[in-house]
């Protein structure tokens, strides 16, 4: 039935007003009486999509048995095949089936490798075992000749048909041959370059568009935060050159720089950087960075968990998403900071407790903290557990005058799914704080029979989808008002859609 605003018996009018539902994601950088009402406050296992709000979706158990936590998790891009490569307990494994995993190399005293895919080969180095690749078949030590201790060189990138490796806990990268998987590699220094010293944490490619085609540049990263571009074939060519310095937050460890397309990214410890966006408006511009929006979260997480191990940048395009992998208690507890790529629109990811990520093909993996790797972004249960999904959205002034107080009367969430859903719901007044739901929430069975009972008026739609869409009664008296809503399932799918809340708006106070 339609709702139209009509004048009670007191002089106030009944109107009734769609509520968004924090599409527009994750805000914790607006103070609450100025975010956007389509932004959230919380979103936890929630995902903005473009017009609604969904549960993520879930994970399961993939590769397993390899006797202590997963700390790597690279693939291997061959040919005509690809792997998946994880180490764990001191030994090298193939991930690649969901089965026990296979290993292929013991001995090691580091699980913390970095890696590069470079002409069928997957090279991996840690900084204290020997450098290894992996050619589709078996893991090998590679015979690099150059540093004092080979074992010293902590991180590796590919750059124009070149493979760079950072030395542990000095300036210097070391270089190979053209094409050159093996052999003797060339010093780089890096200390003269630099106006703040420190050691050099990571090597990056940036690739930049520009008229006449796409340009590679070569990006070192130092644990200060300076960064040095550089553009040229090689450090030893004629048309090597410096063309950029600048200083960035404190990178998040090794694995802080990730690719998106054409976009470089660094995790800091003052957010997510896009070397695009720094070049254009120069790093003085304040709120540059992509994660700008969830600016306080970032920074809380940092103080906290800054010095830990699992920090990561991983780019999803299958999801349509990043991922910033955030450790709260070593080989323990993770959550991820997660960006939708087509709105820009952030949310937080809980109970997926991931060391490290990696692509197989198109799909996307992790490695946790009991052995096992999982397939993520997999069905509806975090390997057959609840996924417990929590939103609270911006206050709203419901379309009125902020000066006037309104009476809540009704709720009516649009929720679709693909069983009988009913969430447990709560109302914060005013820029309350509180997150507080009533009751517990509750599922039916996918594919079974809907209902219309108590709570719910449901109508089952082709597909399978069910439209959960009944006015329940809500009270308090108010200027803005927030929705509160709480799921958990190992079963559905659910997407919400709107808050419809039917209130009385009365004088002026």
């Amino acid at each position: 039935m339609a709702l139209t605003q009509r004048q009670s018996s007191r002089g106030g009018v009944n109107k009734s007003y769609p509520m968004p539902v924090g599409s527009t994601g994750w805000n914790r950088f607006d103070p609450l009486s100025r975010m956007p009402e389509s932004d959230a406050i919380v979103m936890d296992n929630f995902y903005p999509n473009q017009g609604s709000t969904d549960l993520r979706n879930g994970y399961e158990v993939w590769a397993t048995g390899m006797g202590g936590a997963v700390e790597s998790l690279y693939e291997w891009s061959g040919a005509t095949s690809r792997k998946l490569i994880a180490a764990a307990g001191g030994k090298i494994w193939d991930a690649t089936l969901k089965a026990a995993a296979t290993q292929l190399k013991m001995g090691f005293t580091n699980n913390r490798w970095q890696g590069v895919n470079f002409k069928g080969r997957l090279f991996l180095v840690n900084g204290a075992d020997a450098p290894q690749d992996f050619d589709g078949t078996t893991v090998n030590s590679t015979t690099w000749t150059g540093p004092m201790s080979i074992n010293s060189l902590v991180n590796v990138n590919s750059y124009r048909n070149r493979l760079y490796f950072v030395q542990r806990d000095t300036a210097k990268i070391w270089y190979g041959g053209t094409e050159a998987i093996t052999g003797a590699l060339t010093e780089f220094d890096l200390s003269a370059a630099g106006r703040i010293g420190g050691s050099l944490m990571l090597m990056a490619t940036w690739t930049q568009g520009t008229e006449t085609g796409a340009n590679e540049f070569a990006v070192f990263v130092m644990d200060t935060g300076e960064c040095l571009i550089y553009s040229g074939t090689y450090p030893a060519s004629a048309d090597w050159s410096l063309i950029g310095r600048f200083k960035l937050g404190t990178p998040m460890g090794r694995r802080s720089a990730f690719n998106t397309g054409s976009q470089l990214l660094l995790i800091t410890n003052t957010g997510v950087e896009d070397f695009s966006t720094l070049i254009q408006v120069g790093i003085e511009n304040a709120g540059t960075a992509v994660s700008r929006k969830i600016t306080n979260a970032f920074t809380e997480v940092v103080k906290i968990y800054g010095n830990l191990f699992g920090w990561q940048g991983i780019y999803y395009p299958k999801g349509t998403r990043i991922l910033i992998n955030v450790p709260v208690s070593t080989n323990t507890t993770q959550y991820q900071y997660v960006m939708n790529t087509a709105n820009r629109a952030w949310c937080r990811f809980k109970n997926q407790n991931a060391n490290c990520w990696s692509l197989l093909s198109d799909d996307i993996y992790f490695g946790g903290n009991n052995g096992n790797v999982y397939h993520a972004d997999f069905g509806q249960s975090d390997a057959g557990a609840n996924i417990e999904g929590y939103l609270k959205t911006a206050f709203s002034y419901l379309g009125s005058n902020p000066s006037t107080k309104k009476k809540l009367n009704m709720l009516r969430p649009v929720i679709l799914a693909d069983a009988v859903v009913s969430p447990a719901f709560g109302i914060s007044r005013d820029f309350s704080p509180d997150d507080s739901v009533n009751g517990t929430p509750t599922v039916g069975v996918s594919g079974g029979t809907f209902w219309d009972e108590g709570f719910w008026d449901l109508s089952d739609w082709a597909g399978g989808f069910v439209v959960n869409d009944e006015w329940t009664s809500i009270d308090g008296l108010c200027y803005c008002m927030a929705v509160k809503c709480q799921v958990a399932t190992n079963a559905v799918a659910i997407s919400i859609q709107t808050f419809d809340i039917l209130y009385l708006e009365g004088g002026f106070i």
